[in-house]
């Protein structure tokens, strides 16, 4: 069996007679199990945390399994020497596993059809059209393609393969590869923050035993740099079993070296430095914010029960109260009601908005909350009002997706926070919406069960 050739090859069957997406709407779907979609998911997220070089595989794997597929891949757009943008397939499971690392043009393949489209697609007989398909065996009967994102760009596709008619792809395989779409591109974004922080770390080894080597006065620092670089070569290998205890590790050390030998490091290796515990810490947000997400669905054993509200409040300001002050934050309230809830998932819930909108204040402005609560049939509707900077109203929705975020990096975070919130609030058989003017604030309003009598 062959790989995928790069060269473009001229096909005399037109594209639009392999996308097949329409075909979709006519077939019926599946049942849904969002039990083995959900405990999938919680899987994929502690791989993500204890072997992270193996988050692509099992991602692949995972897709195989849920939609009943022949083959499943990954392809990530990268560029070959001389900058020609390619897709190659970095991960693969099932028939076409043999073909991992083979590759595709951006221009003239399946992914780049679907990235152009930024839309799921479904497509027959690929060979038709991209002909160097028909080199490799078994071949594709049907392709349903789904693109992912990081930080607005698009960066590949997730893909499922069936090599026969025996199965035909529906709707219900769309919402698994849409699940497993956004969560690819945290396991993107986590695999290279891993190969950053790894590379940053070589280079700082290299950095510093140049200088040991150019001055005698830094053989004082010797002991310290050879300790530092144990950690750092135990790091690389424990990695892949256990991501925090490393990052942990080589944060200390490095404050530790820094603190020696700031004073002759020249700017250079100083932001090096820099890298390490800056890609050390982000990579550890990262983690332990999935963790919590994910700690949630496991959380079946929750105490729901008659709290206050307001005594919940009381307690989550207690605990931001360091935040607020620096911020000059004011948060007023009106009197909350009693819910049946679960206290720590509820107190979670009102510290993260609260956060929230301490964290997008408009600069010129202190951040300025108010809290109330109005009673509907069986439910209250509680309403966190902000002064902040708002957002475009067809956001709305998207803030609540795992890693949606509408500032980059100018804002710190993970981009898991809203998203907690939302799946707080849905355990607790509720509703959560924002609403927003740019530049005039935000409100985000959700239900929850009153007092049980």
């Amino acid at each position: 069996m062959s790989s995928p050739q790069p060269a473009r090859t001229d096909s005399s069957t037109p594209l639009q007679a392999v996308i097949i997406t329409e075909e979709l709407s006519k077939r019926a779907a599946r049942l849904p199990n969002h039990a083995a979609l959900n405990g999938a998911l919680i899987t994929l997220v502690q791989t993500m945390a204890n072997s992270p070089e193996r988050i692509l595989q099992h991602l692949v794997d995972t897709a195989l399994e849920l939609c009943q597929a022949q083959s499943a891949g990954i392809s990530l757009l990268e560029e070959e020497e001389g900058g020609r943008p390619i897709f190659r397939w970095h991960a693969l499971a099932g028939q076409y596993a043999p073909h991992v690392g083979g590759t595709t043009p951006r221009d003239f393949s399946p992914c780049g059809t679907v990235l152009d489209a930024d839309s799921v697609q479904l497509m027959s007989r690929l060979d038709r059209h991209f002909s160097y398909f028909a080199e490799i065996t078994p071949r594709i009967e049907e392709a349903l393609l789904i693109p992912f994102h990081v930080g607005g760009k698009a960066v590949g596709t997730i893909w499922v393969i069936a090599h026969d008619k025996s199965r035909a792809f529906d709707n219900e395989d769309v919402r698994v590869m849409r699940a497993l779409g956004e969560f690819a591109a945290a396991a993107y974004q986590a695999v290279r923050s891993l190969g950053a922080l790894k590379e940053t770390a070589a280079q700082a080894d290299q950095a510093n035993r140049d200088l040991l080597d150019s001055n005698l006065e830094l053989k004082r620092a010797e002991v310290a740099l050879k300790l530092l670089n144990t950690e750092l070569e135990q790091f690389a290998l424990a990695a892949s079993h256990d991501l925090e205890e490393p990052l942990r590790t080589i944060t200390a050390y490095t404050e530790l070296l820094h603190q020696k030998i700031h004073a002759k490091l020249d700017t250079d290796t100083g932001k090096l430095f820099e890298r390490i515990t800056g890609g050390a810490g982000r990579m550890k947000n990262l983690i332990d914010s999935l963790l919590e997400y994910s700690r949630l669905g496991q959380d079946r054993a929750g105490i729901f029960r008659s709290l206050s509200l307001q005594d919940v409040l009381a307690d989550v300001l207690a605990d931001l109260q360091k935040l607020i002050s620096d911020q000059q934050a004011r948060i007023a309230y009106d009197p909350l009601p009693t819910v049946h809830a679960n206290r720590a998932q509820v107190a979670l819930l009102l510290q993260n908005l609260i956060v929230n909108s301490i964290k997008y204040r408009r600069k010129e402005e202190s951040p300025q909350i108010h809290l109330s609560a109005e009673r509907g049939e069986g439910y209250w509707e509680v309403s966190v009002r902000d002064n902040g900077e708002g957002f475009s109203e067809e956001y709305s929705e998207r803030i609540f997706g795992a890693f949606k975020r509408l500032h980059g990096s100018d804002v710190p975070g993970t981009g898991l926070g809203l998203a907690l919130c939302q799946k707080i609030v849905q355990r607790h058989g509720g509703t959560i919406r924002a609403k927003s003017i740019p530049g005039e604030g935000s409100i985000f309003t959700f239900t929850i069960a009153a007092e049980s009598n």
